[in-house]
């Protein structure tokens, strides 16, 4: 057999590489030595002759961990089915996606992992003092299965059909969390292709909000300018969603069609093809304008180029003018004086340097919020959440106490939310609906659930230098809660409509209520 120290000299410093990442990976877990998250022996594998076996043993050169008594996970050791060029460094890729999914995910490893809830949320704590083992063995057989099926096929793939069988790998886990970084930075790079049409979401479905393309041909692509998309090669959009599914990661509907939006899914040349959708060539996307005429466009997908001069045109709306929650800044609130109501808007959960710090963030609105109950109640107090991607936690704790003591003295608490609203922003949502009294939840389902696995590590693919993540803690935040999305109490969808005609709807509802 094949081993490591048989290999050139590049492949070493490769191996290194990893041990550097595998003892990161264990020196995470030091607070919290009790959760045994670095003793893998029960989940050790070798990837050995194109094989990945269990191995209960650990080789006299594994790593060791001062802090788990010397157990540590061991390195690997493989026989590379294809022995140069271009299918070795996929193999080589392949076998690292590999790796870190089996050393991290909580679904395919055999040990006990931390998990978060609403107690630690709001202690401030990163985990509570629950661990739980979320270990599948059928779901591990699987996934190892379509790996190695995917190194024996190689030679025979393209770069790109490669890409997304890994991507449908990823997808097995039905975790939205974990998967390829798949967006059109990664993969401009790469020489991918992309269609002139670029989309947004909305309840009625995906509408075209600008066209790139050569300025010799733009004005006929502007056609398709506030259209809504109904079919591509005769394949249509809710037929497109469920050929999606297989391989984009998601944990309900929802987040496919945010994907389909935010990932440039629906323009992607490589991956339409990928889907069968198209061949590469010329395609065709049907279209119905707003007057309710259907139309046809012909269109060739083009790699987007510094060496190709490129035109856009964008739909002549300004959103910052009537939607408070699409205003640049991150976080920020404002007391309506005419509606006797705050608004309080956190677009994500992070903070930055050009920013105050969460924590600095949420005394001064408890201290400004304090001062306006020294004269008054407040009508409403809104928590806009809208389009909250996540982030961190950390201070949220601040805020729901905030809400939660002061609770008598605002007439009504709404928490605004949609499809985009997803991770932290539902772990939010969901705390400050189901443990303050009297909250209401007003807008759209949201793209998850309110217990899902997160806490993600990245990396990157050593030769293609595609990054990927997976996740490594479970957030149960309803224990009893079975649904697959966090639904509004009171169903307000957002449509182009509204969009075009400068209304929030949802805002209005509520400042139509606070009259």
């Amino acid at each position: 057999m094949l081993r490591v120290k048989e290999k050139r000299l590049w492949k070493i410093v490769a191996f290194i590489f990893l041990a550097v990442i595998l003892i990161k990976g264990c020196t995470y877990n030091v607070d919290y030595p009790e959760n045994g998250l670095c003793n893998q022996a029960e989940e050790m594998f070798i990837l050995d002759e194109g094989v990945l076996v269990p191995d209960d043993k650990y080789s006299d050169n594994a790593l060791t961990n001062d802090n788990e008594k010397g157990l540590a996970p061991r390195l690997w050791e493989y026989e590379f089915i294809w022995p140069e060029g271009r299918n070795q460094e996929w193999e080589e890729d392949i076998i690292y996606f590999a790796q870190m999914f089996l050393f991290d995910h909580p679904l395919l490893r055999n040990v006990q992992i931390p998990t978060s809830d609403v107690e630690s949320i709001l202690s401030g704590a990163r985990f509570s003092d629950h661990t739980d083992n979320f270990h599948d063995a059928k779901l591990r057989d699987q996934f190892l299965h379509k790996i190695h099926k995917l190194i024996s096929f190689i030679p025979e793939l393209e770069d790109h059909e490669i890409i997304f069988s890994l991507s449908e790998i990823a997808t097995l886990l039905g975790d939205a969390h974990t998967g390829l970084v798949l967006n059109r930075f990664a993969f401009q790079r790469l020489g991918h292709h992309y269609y002139p049409f670029d989309f947004i979401y909305f309840s009625e479905g995906f509408f075209v909000r600008s066209v790139s393309a050569p300025s010799d041909s733009l004005e006929y692509y502007e056609e398709a300018l506030y259209s809504r998309l109904l079919a591509i090669n005769g394949v249509d959009v809710e037929q497109m969603m469920e050929m999606l599914s297989v391989v984009i990661p998601h944990e309900n509907n929802y987040q496919l069609l945010v994907r389909g939006d935010l990932a440039d899914l629906m323009q992607h040349g490589e991956l339409l093809t990928y889907l069968g959708i198209t061949t590469g060539g010329e395609t065709e996307f049907l279209f119905e304008n707003l007057e309710g005429d259907v139309f046809r466009v012909n269109a060739t997908a083009r790699a987007v180029c510094r060496d190709v001069y490129i035109e856009t045109t964008f739909i002549d709306i300004n959103v910052e003018e009537f939607l408070k929650y699409s205003r640049p800044k991150w976080q920020w609130f404002e007391f309506l004086e005419d509606y006797n109501t705050m608004y309080l808007r956190l677009h994500n959960l992070f903070g930055t340097p050009a920013t105050p710090s969460l924590e600095d963030f949420y005394l001064s609105l408890a201290q400004e919020t304090s001062k306006l109950l020294e004269t008054r109640k407040i009508d409403k107090f809104v928590i806009d959440l809208r389009d909250n991607r996540g982030g961190f936690l950390e201070y949220f704790e601040i805020l729901f106490e905030l809400v939660y003591s002061e609770r008598s003295d605002f007439g009504s608490v709404y928490v605004l939310i949609n499809h985009y609203t997803y991770s932290s922003g539902v772990v939010a949502a969901a705390i400050l609906k189901n443990y303050i009294k009297d909250v209401l939840l007003v807008g759209e389902p949201t793209s998850q659930p309110p217990n899902f696995f997160a806490g993600t590590s990245t990396y990157w693919l050593p030769n293609s230098n595609l990054s990927f993540e997976v996740s490594r803690v479970y957030f149960r935040i309803l224990p009893d809660y079975l649904k697959d999305t966090l639904h509004p109490d009171i169903l307000i969808p957002m449509t182009f409509e509204d969009f075009i005609n400068h209304r929030d709807p949802v805002l209005e509802a509520i400042i139509a209520d606070v009259n």
